[in-house]
């Protein structure tokens, strides 16, 4: 992970080679499998080469892999956050599954959960919904 997150040119090679491997992350095959060249090409540019200079962000991509994410499975006091949570979420996410974050709504008191279907990690296609949902959740406060 160092070797690829941490060069730039490591990582935009990583990209241009196996970018559409790299979107199977975020992405499920179903979903990848219908969509067009430029699609991918947009999702590419826009989510994975933005990235760029990767080098800069080494520490906290590091960061979010080793530490971050892996403590979601730990105990951490979730129900003694108060405040107002909106927890958006696909229900075909590969990872992390829509039941941590079923768990997390119910656990945090005043959590909201939005789910999306068919969508993927990036909840593609629901931009401008998304953006109203938020608008809604924060005039709510």
């Amino acid at each position: 992970m160092v070797a690829v997150f941490g060069s730039s040119f490591v990582y935009w090679s990583a990209v241009k080679l196996f970018g559409k491997a790299m979107l199977q992350m975020f992405i499920l095959n179903t979903i990848l499998a219908t969509m067009s060249e430029p699609e991918l090409k947009n999702i590419k540019e826009g989510l994975l080469l933005s990235a760029l200079p990767i080098s800069r962000r080494t520490k906290g991509v590091l960061f979010d892999m080793f530490v971050s994410n892996p403590s979601l499975e730990q105990p951490i006091p979730f129900d003694s956050i108060c405040a107002s949570t909106l927890i958006l979420h696909a229900e075909d996410d590969p990872a992390p599954s829509i039941v941590g974050a079923r768990a997390l709504s119910r656990r945090i008191h005043g959590g909201r959960l939005v789910k999306f279907e068919r969508c993927g990690h990036l909840i593609l296609g629901h931009e401008t919904e998304i953006k109203g949902i938020i608008r809604e959740f924060v005039s709510e406060r």
